[in-house]
């Protein structure tokens, strides 16, 4: 789970702008997608410059960041040492321009990764969020960022994937899922874990899959 392209977008535009927010669900509702906006606005979001790739600060607080955030929602799933990034990868992905940030005031607060796939879609994963913030307004701003350097870069659909125990629900995994399915996600495939990422699997406590979240992004019309 550790891709290594560029950022799928303008890089002339790193910046989340304070307009509507675009990619909202085909059910959400008006009022919804303005509370979302406000929330959005406590945050900025940027793609990192490659020189941050330099700055071990940087690097040991989004290794960290992303380690925490996936020791919380699988803790049933791998050990407490096992480590989804390194600060050398994260500083090799930085200086590639494939990470994100959220800054609130001087501090950084969330972050994700994202990649193209092919010429219509690309795919994010590694976000995380601080332990000290809510963390769904914070991933919802950097998924909404995400989707639109994606929309930017020409593509038309965003994807993840979740890691999930294979035989009895996770209760933070089935909370996620359905907040990829309030976003507009759809599942599109699923797979055993040893067939697609043999280094987690080796580790995993129970037997789990990797299930695959689409969603298609209606082109821009601005």
């Amino acid at each position: 789970m550790k891709p290594n392209r560029k950022w799928p977008g303008s890089p002339a535009s790193n910046t989340l702008p304070h307009g509507r927010p675009l990619s909202q669900g085909p059910g959400d509702s008006h009022q919804q997608a303005d509370e979302a906006e406000t929330k959005e606005r406590r945050y900025r979001i940027e793609v990192l410059s490659a020189p941050s790739g330099d700055d071990r600060a940087v690097t040991s607080r989004l290794a960290r960041l992303v380690n925490e955030t996936y020791r919380r929602t699988e803790r049933n799933l791998l050990p407490d040492d096992f480590d989804r990034t390194t600060p050398a990868q994260v500083s090799k992905l930085i200086r590639e321009n494939c990470i994100a940030v959220a800054w609130e005031g001087q501090r950084i607060v969330g972050c994700v990764h994202s990649n193209p796939l092919g010429p219509d879609t690309a795919a994010f994963d590694m976000l995380a969020t601080a332990l000290d913030h809510p963390e769904r307004d914070v991933e919802r701003a950097l998924v909404n960022f995400t989707e639109r350097h994606i929309r930017s870069s020409g593509r038309t659909a965003a994807q993840t994937q979740l890691l999930v125990p294979r035989f009895r629900p996770d209760p933070a995994k089935t909370r996620l899922a359905a907040w990829y399915d309030e976003l507009g996600y759809a599942r599109s495939r699923r797979e055993a874990v040893e067939d697609i990422y043999p280094d987690v699997a080796a580790a995993l406590m129970n037997a789990s899959d990797v299930v695959t979240y689409r969603k298609y992004l209606v082109p821009s019309t601005q």
